[in-house]
């Protein structure tokens, strides 16, 4: 039976969680406060290209951060948060004001671009439900 990993996180604090399920059982749970209170979980991606790595496996997947309430940033501005395999912060980047974003995915035509259309951003009153994919990805 495959694994999977269900991302979390809480609405108020803005605790990431990474929940590892086998089938439709729980087998793994590993919180990170990455200082994102106020900021939403939209999309994630390799955006960096950790230090290079050629094969799939060796790198790890970044998450993108967009302000909704923090009040010490403009509303709809972006964190690029760089994470290890680990899930360890080690780096972030802000950018500049965008709309509100509502998913990820390949959206043209540009040669060798790819990506994987996600509609599964959900919300309830103690978290955002982020995305869900097959763990080691």
């Amino acid at each position: 039976m495959a694994n999977y990993v269900s991302v979390i996180q809480n609405a108020a604090t803005g605790v990431v969680d990474y929940l590892e399920f086998s089938g439709t059982t729980l087998v793994a749970s590993a919180a990170f406060n990455y200082g994102i209170a106020g900021f939403r979980i939209v999309a994630d991606g390799e955006f960096n290209d950790h230090l290079g790595f050629a094969t799939p496996a060796a790198r790890s997947w970044d998450l993108v951060a967009q302000n909704v309430s923090n009040p010490a940033f403009p509303v709809g501005q972006l964190d690029f948060l760089f994470l290890d395999n680990h899930g360890n912060l080690i780096g972030s980047a802000l950018s500049a004001v965008v709309p509100t974003i509502r998913g990820e995915g390949q959206f043209g035509t540009v040669p060798g671009q790819t990506g994987q259309p996600s509609s599964r951003n959900c919300r309830t009153a103690r978290s955002t439900c982020w995305r869900s994919m097959r763990a080691g990805r």
